[in-house]
């Protein structure tokens, strides 16, 4: 039996509002045969703005999310894109931070996890949800 997901990317980090968010994903059938795509985008600024603050018209702890159609499982994309980066171009200055990601289907939780994320890099990370997993 098809369902529908609900996936949400959020952090408490400072520093949130650097980054450049995107959930992609590709929505299968009982079979795995892909029956369609959902997406989200919350972008702040272009990549390379080097903005020195927080945006007045960006939440301090935003969160990403999506609701996908009916199907069995979903192969999900999860983009974290710097725009602009620290202030602070020391080793300590840039430590990974944490990101957190949530999968529910028909209101249950099929996915929780703490993604670690490159204040230089973002992340870039695949996963696979499926309904079966309640």
């Amino acid at each position: 039996m098809d369902s529908n997901f609900t996936v949400e990317l959020t952090s408490r980090f400072e520093g949130w509002w650097r980054y450049n968010l995107a959930l992609l994903c590709e929505l299968r059938d009982a079979d795995g045969r892909r029956t369609g795509f959902a997406s989200a985008a919350d972008d702040v600024a272009e990549v390379g703005a080097a903005l020195t603050a927080k945006p007045r018209d960006v939440e301090r702890f935003r969160t990403l999310s999506l609701t996908t159609g009916p199907c069995s499982s979903l192969r999900l994309f999860v983009y974290v894109i710097p725009h602009s980066l620290l202030p602070d171009r020391g080793v300590d200055g840039g430590r990974d931070f944490q990101a957190t990601l949530t999968v529910r289907c028909d209101g249950q939780t099929v996915l929780s996890e703490e993604l670690d994320i490159n204040q230089w890099g973002g992340a870039s990370v695949e996963r696979i949800a499926a309904a079966s997993h309640l």
